[in-house]
Protein backbone atom coordinates (compact mmCIF):
# COMPACT_ATOMS: atom_id res chain seq x y z
CA UNK A 1 0.00 0.00 0.00
CA UNK A 2 1.76 3.49 -0.93
CA UNK A 3 1.68 6.05 1.75
CA UNK A 4 -0.59 8.94 1.84
CA UNK A 5 1.04 12.19 0.96
CA UNK A 6 0.79 14.66 2.94
CA UNK A 7 1.14 18.70 1.95
CA UNK A 8 1.50 21.47 4.56
CA UNK A 9 2.79 25.10 4.19
CA UNK A 10 6.18 25.53 5.73
CA UNK A 11 7.31 27.91 8.79
CA UNK A 12 10.45 29.53 9.46
CA UNK A 13 11.68 27.03 11.68
CA UNK A 14 11.47 24.54 8.58
CA UNK A 15 14.29 26.61 6.75
CA UNK A 16 17.21 24.71 7.52
CA UNK A 17 15.37 21.36 6.33
CA UNK A 18 14.24 23.02 3.56
CA UNK A 19 18.33 23.69 2.79
CA UNK A 20 18.81 20.27 3.00
CA UNK A 21 16.01 19.19 0.99
CA UNK A 22 16.72 21.32 -1.88
CA UNK A 23 20.27 20.67 -2.15
CA UNK A 24 19.54 16.91 -1.77
CA UNK A 25 16.87 16.91 -5.09
CA UNK A 26 18.44 19.72 -7.31
CA UNK A 27 22.12 18.56 -6.43
CA UNK A 28 21.90 15.15 -8.55
CA UNK A 29 19.42 16.60 -10.96
CA UNK A 30 21.56 15.95 -14.52
CA UNK A 31 18.76 17.36 -16.55
CA UNK A 32 20.49 20.81 -15.33
CA UNK A 33 23.78 21.25 -16.09
CA UNK A 34 26.31 21.34 -13.20
CA UNK A 35 26.83 25.40 -12.93
CA UNK A 36 23.05 25.62 -13.01
CA UNK A 37 22.41 23.18 -9.88
CA UNK A 38 25.45 24.73 -8.07
CA UNK A 39 23.48 28.31 -8.94
CA UNK A 40 20.43 27.52 -7.76
CA UNK A 41 21.63 25.58 -4.35
CA UNK A 42 23.52 28.65 -3.30
CA UNK A 43 20.57 31.02 -4.02
CA UNK A 44 18.37 28.52 -1.61
CA UNK A 45 20.40 28.91 1.36
CA UNK A 46 18.69 28.99 4.98
CA UNK A 47 18.51 32.67 5.00
CA UNK A 48 16.59 32.77 1.34
CA UNK A 49 13.76 30.27 3.05
CA UNK A 50 13.54 32.19 5.86
CA UNK A 51 13.03 35.20 3.97
CA UNK A 52 10.79 33.56 1.65
CA UNK A 53 8.33 31.90 3.97
CA UNK A 54 9.17 35.03 6.06
CA UNK A 55 7.52 37.43 2.82
CA UNK A 56 4.79 35.51 1.84
CA UNK A 57 3.32 32.19 4.08
CA UNK A 58 1.86 30.29 0.99
CA UNK A 59 5.14 30.46 -0.94
CA UNK A 60 6.95 27.65 0.11
CA UNK A 61 5.09 24.03 0.95
CA UNK A 62 6.70 20.52 1.78
CA UNK A 63 4.99 17.32 0.98
CA UNK A 64 5.53 14.76 3.61
CA UNK A 65 5.55 10.67 4.02
CA UNK A 66 4.58 10.02 7.22
CA UNK A 67 6.87 12.36 8.86
CA UNK A 68 8.88 12.32 6.52
CA UNK A 69 9.99 15.35 4.49
CA UNK A 70 9.87 14.18 0.85
CA UNK A 71 9.20 17.21 -1.28
CA UNK A 72 8.90 21.17 -1.77
CA UNK A 73 7.21 23.20 -4.35
CA UNK A 74 7.97 27.60 -4.20
CA UNK A 75 6.13 29.52 -5.77
CA UNK A 76 5.99 33.43 -6.52
CA UNK A 77 2.16 35.11 -6.07
CA UNK A 78 2.65 37.79 -9.37
CA UNK A 79 -0.49 39.62 -8.02
CA UNK A 80 -2.44 37.82 -10.14
CA UNK A 81 -0.19 34.95 -11.59
CA UNK A 82 1.66 32.28 -9.64
CA UNK A 83 5.03 31.67 -10.63
CA UNK A 84 5.80 27.88 -9.93
CA UNK A 85 9.80 28.82 -9.08
CA UNK A 86 10.67 24.97 -8.09
CA UNK A 87 8.57 21.74 -7.24
CA UNK A 88 11.11 18.83 -6.25
CA UNK A 89 11.23 15.31 -4.63
CA UNK A 90 13.88 13.40 -3.37
CA UNK A 91 14.66 10.46 -5.51
CA UNK A 92 13.88 7.43 -3.16
CA UNK A 93 10.29 9.23 -3.13
CA UNK A 94 9.70 10.00 -6.84
CA UNK A 95 6.58 8.00 -8.69
CA UNK A 96 4.70 7.86 -5.31
CA UNK A 97 2.71 11.36 -5.52
CA UNK A 98 4.38 13.61 -3.66
CA UNK A 99 5.33 15.51 -6.92
CA UNK A 100 1.46 15.36 -7.85
CA UNK A 101 -0.03 16.35 -4.76
CA UNK A 102 2.17 19.11 -4.32
CA UNK A 103 1.02 20.89 -7.82
CA UNK A 104 -2.49 19.97 -6.77
CA UNK A 105 -2.20 21.83 -3.60
CA UNK A 106 -1.19 25.04 -5.49
CA UNK A 107 -4.30 24.16 -7.95
CA UNK A 108 -6.32 23.62 -5.19
CA UNK A 109 -5.15 26.89 -3.25
CA UNK A 110 -4.75 29.51 -6.33
CA UNK A 111 -8.74 30.52 -6.12
CA UNK A 112 -8.38 31.62 -2.15
CA UNK A 113 -5.04 33.79 -3.46
CA UNK A 114 -6.93 35.20 -6.21
CA UNK A 115 -4.36 33.81 -8.83
CA UNK A 116 -5.32 34.30 -12.38
CA UNK A 117 -3.16 31.46 -13.35
CA UNK A 118 -0.35 29.46 -12.37
CA UNK A 119 2.73 29.24 -14.88
CA UNK A 120 6.36 27.50 -14.55
CA UNK A 121 8.88 26.31 -16.72
CA UNK A 122 10.43 22.55 -17.42
CA UNK A 123 13.05 21.50 -19.05
CA UNK A 124 12.35 20.21 -22.32
CA UNK A 125 13.83 16.25 -21.29
CA UNK A 126 11.79 16.63 -18.43
CA UNK A 127 9.56 13.89 -19.63
CA UNK A 128 7.87 13.24 -15.98
CA UNK A 129 7.19 17.21 -15.21
CA UNK A 130 5.91 16.84 -18.45
CA UNK A 131 3.38 14.66 -18.44
CA UNK A 132 2.55 15.84 -14.67
CA UNK A 133 1.57 19.18 -15.97
CA UNK A 134 0.06 17.70 -18.87
CA UNK A 135 -2.01 15.56 -16.60
CA UNK A 136 -3.15 18.64 -14.44
CA UNK A 137 -4.07 20.86 -17.15
CA UNK A 138 -1.42 23.31 -18.22
CA UNK A 139 -0.91 24.37 -21.35
CA UNK A 140 2.49 24.53 -23.15
CA UNK A 141 2.93 28.14 -24.59
CA UNK A 142 6.14 28.10 -25.93
CA UNK A 143 9.85 26.30 -26.01
CA UNK A 144 12.59 28.36 -25.13
CA UNK A 145 15.66 27.33 -26.61
CA UNK A 146 18.71 28.57 -25.09
CA UNK A 147 17.46 29.85 -22.40
CA UNK A 148 18.75 29.64 -18.40
CA UNK A 149 22.04 28.48 -18.84
CA UNK A 150 22.02 27.62 -21.91
CA UNK A 151 19.39 25.05 -21.73
CA UNK A 152 16.14 24.49 -23.47
CA UNK A 153 12.83 24.96 -21.24
CA UNK A 154 8.93 24.87 -22.24
CA UNK A 155 6.42 27.25 -20.54
CA UNK A 156 3.67 26.00 -19.16
CA UNK A 157 0.27 27.91 -17.59
CA UNK A 158 -2.52 26.78 -16.61
CA UNK A 159 -6.31 29.35 -15.88
CA UNK A 160 -7.48 29.15 -12.50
Amino acid sequence: MQQQIQVRYAELNDAAELTQLFAAVVGPLDIYVQQARDGEIKRFSEQAFRSLIGNDAKSVALAFAGKEAVGFSIAEDQCGPVWIEWYGVIARARGKGAGRALIKSLIDEAPGRKATKLWCDTRTNNTPSIALFESLGFRKLCELKQHWYGQDFFLWEREV
